[in-house]
């Protein structure tokens, strides 16, 4: 459970999630044994029942609701604005003592469930049982939640919908019980902003 959270969700691959090449990196400098211990509270105060981040009365409310939209195409509703810091890329954290550099993949913490915009869940890290470590601002991940992350705070709640171009350019297939994705077409996240490692305390600017 532990391994899955350093998973990428990548839009250049066909399967639904794939290992990040850094992973192995990443364990070496002790980031992965450190953050693990930091979200086993968390992990303990989650409701086991919540598979979802946006339940369908909060999905029926958002048809009334303005999206923002980006100069990418992306389009998002916070559905619970955060009050914390938001990823700074280039920022590196460690593990151990709070150390920032200007070297390595800028790390956060988040929860999210994939859909199509019918509703389909083709990927969810709540059913997994553990938040996931992303690396943003790399490229690495699909590149509107890449986005989408980047402008969310620490604490936040979000829904991104995200155009074809900005997903998965080769689809995905479909893992067992899960539909395919065609490619390019669009799909949505509900992403949660759980944890930026070395940042936790930091108060809203």
């Amino acid at each position: 459970m532990v391994l899955n959270a350093m998973a990428f969700l990548t839009g250049t691959g066909t399967s639904t999630h794939i290992f990040s090449p850094a992973t192995p990196q990443l364990v070496q400098a002790g980031l992965l044994s450190t953050l693990a211990l930091q979200l086993l509270p968390r992990q303990a105060e989650a409701s086991l029942d919540s598979k979802v981040l946006c339940d369908a009365d909060c999905a029926a409310s958002l048809a009334d609701k303005e999206r923002v939209r980006t100069a990418s195409g992306l389009e998002y509703i916070d559905l619970v604005p955060g009050k914390g810091p938001s990823p700074r890329i280039g920022f590196q954290a460690s593990a151990g003592p709070r150390h920032a550099g200007p070297q390595g993949p800028w790390l956060v913490v988040c929860d999210y469930v994939a859909s199509t915009p019918q509703g389909a869940v083709f990927d969810s890290s709540l059913d997994r049982g553990a938040p996931y470590i992303i690396r943003v601002g790399a490229g690495q991940i699909v590149a509107g939640l890449d986005e989408g992350l980047q402008s969310m705070k620490l604490g936040g709640v979000r829904r991104l919908y995200v155009p074809g171009l900005l997903a998965f350019p080769k689809g995905l297939s479909a893992a067992a019980g899960r539909p395919r994705v065609p490619p390019a077409s669009p799909v949505v996240f509900d992403v949660s902003l759980v944890m930026i490692p070395g940042l936790e305390d930091e108060e809203e600017e």
